[in-house]
């Protein structure tokens, strides 16, 4: 009996290690090109907008903001989307 649990908490032990180095070399392998392409969530929050803003400032607004739609999601570069703040001038209303 206890030689089965032994095998038991083995197995276990052997199944989390196993989830635990597949997730581990999955985010190593991620390539740097992933980091750069955001969806519209992800460059709502990397502009630090609400969603609602940024798809006002893309839809029929000409603010300048590159993306492409594909099947009613919106694409963004990171890279796009810093740059385009670079050249941006603040404008403040009083």
């Amino acid at each position: 009996m206890e030689k089965n649990k032994l095998i038991s908490v083995s197995i276990i032990m052997l199944a989390i290690s196993i989830v635990f180095g597949s997730v581990f070399i999955g985010t190593g392998l991620k390539s740097p090109e992933q980091d750069d392409i955001l969806e519209l969530g992800e460059a709502a929050k990397y502009l630090r907008l609400s969603e609602g803003d940024l798809l006002y400032m893309i839809r029929g607004n000409d603010f300048g903001i590159n993306y492409i739609e594909i099947n009613g999601k919106y694409i963004f570069s990171r890279e796009g989307l810093h740059e385009w703040v670079k050249t941006r001038q603040l404008k403040i209303q009083r």
